[in-house]
């Protein structure tokens, strides 16, 4: 699946030779830089040179120079300024210039002509009055001799305003147009000219000054590639076992025209599922493709795109149109199990102490257990329980003696684990309450000579959503404690299942169900046991 994300005019061939369009840029692009100044070399070792090319400047004396008080924020701290005195001062508001005066730089020579077009982008300041004059233009002379004039201007600026100079449209003397494409010597020039009045400004200045041109050819080049969620979302992170991954490729065209048909193939670990003829692209755009969802699997996984791989266009570089992303996925890292033995299904008892008790296996990881105790089952915002804090799971212990002594009688506590590895993290109440009950009845079990079938009344009563229910039975078998309203219909089912004789204690949790008297029966072989329970929120 292809589609256009966005489209361009003219206008992205500025930007292109500005370096405004960051992401969108390719890794190279049709348009061929031959300068990119900032003026930001030394002020005091002007004029710069540079192999082949160099900057000049007439006359002698005052003359375009280097400052550092105003320049087009963004690209330096520094701009070309007349007027300069050489070797005096880097400063507009010192150097004065004379009336009827006139300077120009330059900088070349620069070869046009393998060139189909050609521009150059700068910015301009203006710190004048009256009939002050700064110009651009070109020329192939040295010497300001043959200037064909590009444009020029007079007045006060309030700052930077940007220029473009079409080396394919100048101007001669005589106001005809005159193209500098196809000659192999050309040199850009700017000129400052001063009136005849006696005021004293601060001149002309020039900043960031880019050329480049245009071979004529085409260019593809692959920018980016993102992993998307079956959403259209992006990854924050590589892919992981299960993840299902869209690969996205974006890419980007130059040229001023329709591009020839050319074919995109991708795949994924050598197996081909995107083979695209493209016959509708142009030139200055920026482009996305998709590869089909994948599921990732452990192991290493490659994806490949590359476009026009039987080289059925002819391109300015040819070495920018493949991209390959390597990455390798771990195997699945299984989240640690962890189960309550103690409390087991049914709530204990506690005066002093506790012994809590669990089992835990982390196959992958030695995960780290922190135990804590809450006073309902929501949210998991307890407190830690002295002791039960970074426990290994590998050779920690799997029981903790917890001290009991300071809750108030009738408290009723819940424990619950949470369990960290490096990539989990579970929490997990326990299936049944600790009530705590001081005093010599105290006791989780009794001797069974001594028990008889009874159902204590529910503590607290009356209770807002959890409330406790004691009971006893003397015979072993199967035992069943529900809780019905008062016109018999059957809310829910504590207990179904065989038990010891012994003394055992369930915990309600009511909520969501209306205030109101509540019935609970204990059943088994020796009778039916009633209580009444009054819900109030």
């Amino acid at each position: 699946m292809m589609r256009k994300r966005a489209t361009t005019n003219g206008s992205l061939l500025l930007s292109i030779i500005l370096g405004v369009v960051a992401v969108a840029l390719p890794l190279h692009a049709t348009w061929i830089h031959i300068l990119t100044e900032d003026f930001e070399k030394p002020w005091n070792q002007w004029p710069w040179a540079t192999a082949g090319h160099s900057w000049g400047v007439y006359p002698g004396n005052l003359r375009w120079g280097i400052q550092a008080r105003y320049y087009h924020v963004g690209f330096g701290t520094q701009s070309a300024w007349c007027f300069q005195t050489p070797g005096n001062t880097h400063d507009p508001n010192e150097d004065p210039y004379t009336p009827n005066f006139y300077t120009y730089m330059y900088w070349g020579p620069f070869d046009l002509s393998q060139a189909e077009a050609a521009l150059a982008a700068f910015y301009i300041f203006n710190r004048t009055y009256g009939g002050d004059s700064l110009y651009w233009a070109a020329s192939v002379n040295v010497g300001g001799q043959g200037l064909l004039l590009s444009g020029r201007h007079s007045g006060i600026l309030s700052g930077f305003e940007e220029r473009i100079m079409d080396f394919a449209d100048l101007r001669n003397a005589q106001g005809d147009s005159v193209s500098l494409l196809g000659e192999r010597y050309v040199y850009i020039y700017f000129l400052f000219r001063s009136n005849g009045d006696a005021n004293v400004d601060m001149g002309g200045f020039v900043d960031d000054l880019v050329i480049a041109w245009d071979d004529g050819l085409v260019d593809l080049a692959v920018v980016r590639l993102t992993f998307l969620k079956p959403d259209s979302s992006a990854f924050a992170r590589l892919p992981i076992y299960g993840d299902t991954v869209i690969a996205e490729l974006r890419w980007a065209t130059s040229g001023r025209r329709l591009l020839p048909p050319f074919h995109l193939i991708g795949t994924f670990d050598d197996a081909t599922e995107l083979d695209t003829l493209i016959d509708w692209a142009v030139g200055e755009e920026v482009y996305l493709s998709h590869y089909p969802a994948q599921v990732m699997s452990s192991g290493d996984h490659t994806y490949s795109f590359v476009f026009d791989p039987a080289n059925e266009i002819e391109e300015t570089y040819e070495d920018n149109n493949q991209l390959d992303s390597t990455f390798h996925v771990d195997e699945p890292n299984l989240p640690p199990e962890f189960t309550w033995i103690r409390p087991g299904l049914i709530a204990d008892t506690a005066d002093e102490s506790y012994l809590l008790q669990w089992e835990v296996e982390d196959v992958d990881d030695n995960a780290l257990l922190y135990i804590y105790y809450d006073t309902d089952t929501f949210d998991f915002n307890g407190y830690v329980i002295p002791g039960g804090v970074g426990i290994s799971e590998d050779n920690g212990p799997d029981t903790l003696r917890w001290n009991v002594a300071s809750f108030p009688n009738g408290q009723v506590l819940w424990p619950y684990a949470r369990v960290d590895d490096p990539v989990n993290s579970i929490q997990l109440y326990a299936r049944a309450p600790v009530f705590i009950q001081h005093g010599s009845e105290a006791r989780p079990r009794k001797d069974p000579a001594n028990l008889t079938f009874s159902l204590s009344q529910n503590f607290p009563n009356p209770f807002n959503e959890a409330t406790t229910i004691r009971f006893s039975i003397a015979a072993a078998g199967p035992v069943t404690l529900r809780v019905c309203d008062l016109l018999g219909h059957e809310k829910c089912v504590l207990l179904n299942e065989r038990l010891s004789p012994g003394a055992y204690s369930a915990t309600l949790n009511a909520a969501g169900w209306a205030s109101g008297l509540y019935l609970c029966t204990l059943t088994n072989s020796q009778g039916n046991l009633t209580r009444k329970m009054v819900l109030l929120k």
